[in-house]
């Protein structure tokens, strides 16, 4: 594709004004040519259903000729008594659709209210990414998300493949010496994959189920989860994590040896057959041509790398495992 030349003023002024007539103005200085991006001034809002005080502004990108995406932003103000008020996220929470009219586009993003764009959970706010489809009265797909508790950064990224699990993130600052265990999230179900350690934080997954719009249903619902219980958790003493997990974390530890299990399983099999003499020497031939293509087809089927181990009991944490220095 040509490169597009950058956008005029005559250009910029045509552009803007579906915008401009809602009483949006260009923020010239902000608007990027070369990169045919329009800015406008945000808006200030106070608090209102059940949302802060919020900051609003608008991006329109163009491009090509027919061809525009309307971004909606909202930032949440932070509290005057922060000690006394959910934490605000530092991350903005963007909305976007795309097609040939920005007064069309500015409709149905309108449409949406702004606190579709948060999720409140764990005494604080994930700011959402999310995109606006080109079907009439669709909700948004969510893309991914942001927040912070604990003193960590939580990100989400959502794939827009059907069937892959989403992606989370727990990130440190700098400095941060706290030891979480792999089970922290696993412990809330079979959909939550246990962590692996990085050198920035962890990384684990979430397994989403089905189409849209029950994709991103399932990712706001999994981040409000992962929420609520990362703030109660961490703001309680380690030993407690396992106390109240006691049952869930042996779960999680048998839930990789179930491949180690089936191949035992084959072998004893084997071994019984192998016992029982000449007359079942052709069932024993049929098991150990069929077992290895079945396993290979089973593991090849699965859209993420299996953990294959045998299980470690579950240990009470160390008194200090929560310590962020």
């Amino acid at each position: 594709m040509d490169p597009q030349p950058p956008l005029t003023h005559h250009e910029i002024v045509e552009l803007a004004a579906p915008l401009v007539r809602q009483g949006w103005a260009v923020d010239l200085a902000a608007c990027d040519r070369a990169a045919r991006r329009i800015e406008f001034r945000p808006r200030a809002h106070a608090a209102a259903e059940g949302l802060p005080a919020q900051r609003e502004s608008w991006t329109l990108d163009v491009p090509s000729a027919g061809r525009q995406r309307l971004t909606r932003t909202l930032v949440l103000e932070g509290p005057e008594d922060a000690a006394a008020a959910q934490v605000t996220p530092v991350t903005p929470a963007t909305l976007w659709a795309e097609g040939a009219d920005a007064a069309a586009l500015l409709a149905r993003l309108s449409a949406v209210p702004p606190a579709r764009q948060f999720v409140a959970a764990g005494g604080t706010w994930a700011a959402l990414r999310q995109r606006l489809p080109a079907a009439a009265h669709a909700p948004p797909v969510l893309l991914g998300a942001t927040a912070q508790v604990a003193g960590l950064t939580l990100q989400l990224k959502v794939s827009g493949v059907q069937g892959f699990p989403a992606e989370l993130e727990l990130l440190r600052p700098a400095g941060d010496a706290r030891r979480l265990p792999e089970d922290l999230l696993a412990v809330l179900g079979r959909r939550w994959d246990r962590l692996t350690a990085l050198s920035r934080g962890w990384v684990g997954q979430l397994a989403l189920r089905g189409p849209e719009p029950r994709r991103s249903d399932e990712a706001r619902a999994g981040i409000a989860m992962a929420l609520e219980h990362l703030a109660r958790t961490l703001a309680e003493p380690p030993a407690r994590f396992h106390e109240r997990h006691r049952g869930a974390r042996w779960r999680v530890a048998l839930r990789g040896s179930g491949p180690v299990l089936a191949g035992a399983a084959l072998v004893g099999l084997a071994l019984h057959l192998q016992s029982l003499g000449d007359a079942y020497s052709s069932y024993l031939g049929l098991l150990a041509n069929l077992a290895p293509p079945l396993l290979m087809g089973l593991f090849f089927l699965r859209r993420e790398m299996p953990r294959i181990g045998l299980p470690r009991p579950p240990r009470p944490l160390r008194a200090d495992a929560w310590n962020a220095s």
